[in-house]
């Protein structure tokens, strides 16, 4: 026996409150997922609004949930970068290569008339404000 689809439609937010939307997240999406689930389903009663909701909300759930964890392992991934960046690039090492490099591109910069040694100078200020400020 098929079921008589009823020609009201229930506001749902009156019958089973507002969407479990946290702040920041898009209440238009949550919106079309409900949407597209109401029209694939074809709800006839309050039972089948009562499942929907709940499937609708599930779905939502498990949605925010890898979003979640993306976002957590992608943190996690930079902080591992950084860290081993940090103990296992010394700078010293490259301290000398980045002023040579930071030299030529000042002398490529700085007008002609300025002193020989300035680019070289304000090369080497620069590495060692870079030391003092990590």
């Amino acid at each position: 026996m098929k079921k008589k689809t009823t020609s009201r439609s229930v506001n749902s937010n009156v019958l089973f409150g507002p969407p479990p939307i946290l702040a920041g997240e898009d209440e238009t999406a949550y919106d079309e997922l409900m949407g597209r689930v109401c029209a694939a389903i074809k709800p006839v009663d309050v039972i089948d609004e009562m499942l929907i909701a709940d499937a609708v909300a599930s779905e939502w759930e498990f949605l925010r949930s890898s979003r979640v964890k993306l976002s957590l392992l992608q943190t996690c991934a930079a902080k591992g970068l950084q860290r081993f960046l940090d103990s296992n690039l010394d700078y010293d090492l490259y301290r000398e290569r980045f002023v040579q490099d930071l030299t030529e591109i000042l002398q490529d910069c700085l007008p002609e008339h300025h002193a020989e040694d300035r680019p070289q100078r304000l090369a080497r200020d620069c590495a060692m404000a870079l030391i003092e400020s990590a």
